[in-house]
């Protein structure tokens, strides 16, 4: 009798640690959205790339206090020109700040690290320009949901992961 409980104590044991590797195995990424293919992720008509995983929205932060603060830069760029701003909203509202500077031409050139005192809640994509490097001032080890806006309407939206450096 004592074997039988031991045999499935142990089966039992078994079946919940393969459920808990396969629910590991479906999602990797944790809280960040999946990236599909490459490393970007797609919010509508943008692309947003400089992740540091090939396959999660996860960033790592980097500069320090003494650079202008802890941030992670994210390339940001559209095939078309833009026929209305677009607006990048962070969710919870507090949970990050931007510091969005833009250009016409592919990679600009701008700094490594840029000052937060600049850093606002949201940052607004304009027409000319197609190419932006978004810098991104976060709690280390926190995630927060970006929503893409046009108008009233949400273009697409993804979980970021951002990592202490």
């Amino acid at each position: 009798m004592r074997t039988l409980f031991a045999v499935a104590a142990i089966a039992a044991l078994a079946v919940a640690t393969g459920a808990g590797a396969q629910a590991r195995a479906a999602n990797p990424c944790g809280a960040a959205t999946r990236l599909r293919g490459a490393p970007i992720l797609t919010l509508g008509p943008l692309r947003l790339a400089g992740f540091t995983s090939d396959n999660c929205a996860e960033v790592v932060l980097g500069c320090g206090p003494k650079s202008g603060g802890y941030q992670a830069p994210l390339s940001i760029e559209v095939s078309n020109r833009l026929a209305a701003p677009i607006v990048l909203q962070p969710s919870p509202a507090a949970a990050a700040r931007f510091v969005l500077v833009g250009t016409t031409t592919p990679a600009p050139k701008v700094p490594r690290c840029v000052s937060s005192s600049g850093a606002r809640p949201t940052a607004k994509l304009h027409r000319p320009d197609m190419y932006w490097v978004l810098f991104v001032f976060a709690r280390r080890n926190a995630s927060f949901h970006l929503t893409a806006w046009r108008g009233g309407h949400a273009l697409g939206s993804g979980v970021i992961t951002v990592l202490g450096n």
